[in-house]
C-alpha cells in the first residue's frame, strides 16, 4: 500500500469539521474465484478498525473492496473484520503466510483452533471477514435551492 504523506493534515481537518473515519476503499485487478482479501489487507483493515473503535469493539468502520469484472463492470464488496480478527491483530498473532496469499499465518507464540483442530498454523482470510449489507441511496448527493 502506498504511503499517504498528508494523512495527518487530513485527519486534523476532518476532526475540525466534525468528521470521522468510517472506512477505507481499495481496488485490485481480478483475482482467482473466492479470493477476497490478502493477509496484508485483512491485517490493515483490522488495524484501522482498532483505531476507530479505540480497541476491540464493534464499529461502523467498513472496508470496500472493488475489482473490475470481465464484462467491463465492477464488483464491490463491503466487509468488516471480525472482533476475533481485531483481537488477533492487536496481539500481533497474525502474520503474512508466504505460501498462501489468501491466508494469515498464526504467530508461533499463539495457538489457533479452527473447526476443533488445535495448533493450526495458517487460517484462510475469509474466516476473519464479515459481509456488510449495502443499501442503495435514492437521494441526490447534491441539489440546488431555487429562490424566487
Amino acid at each position: 500500500m502506498l504511503e499517504a504523506p498528508r494523512e495527518e493534515q487530513v485527519a486534523r481537518l476532518a476532526e475540525m469539521l466534525g468528521l470521522q473515519k468510517v472506512g477505507w476503499i481499495f481496488g485490485h485487478p481480478p483475482r482467482e474465484e473466492g479470493f477476497l482479501m490478502s493477509a496484508e489487507e485483512v491485517m490493515f483493515a483490522g488495524m484501522q478498525q482498532l483505531e476507530v473503535a479505540d480497541g476491540i469493539a464493534k464499529t461502523p468502520f467498513v472496508t470496500l473492496r472493488m475489482t473490475p469484472t470481465e464484462e467491463g463492470g465492477g464488483d464491490t464488496d463491503a466487509l468488516q473484520v471480525t472482533l476475533q480478527a481485531m483481537d488477533m491483530v492487536a496481539e500481533g498473532a497474525l502474520e503474512v503466510d508466504p505460501k498462501n496469499r489468501a491466508a494469515c499465518a498464526v504467530s508461533p507464540t499463539f495457538t489457533a483452533v479452527v473447526e476443533g483442530k488445535e495448533g493450526v498454523k495458517s487460517v484462510e482470510t475469509a474466516r476473519f471477514l464479515l459481509n456488510v449489507p449495502v443499501l442503495t441511496n435514492e437521494k441526490p448527493m447534491m441539489h440546488t435551492k431555487v429562490s424566487s
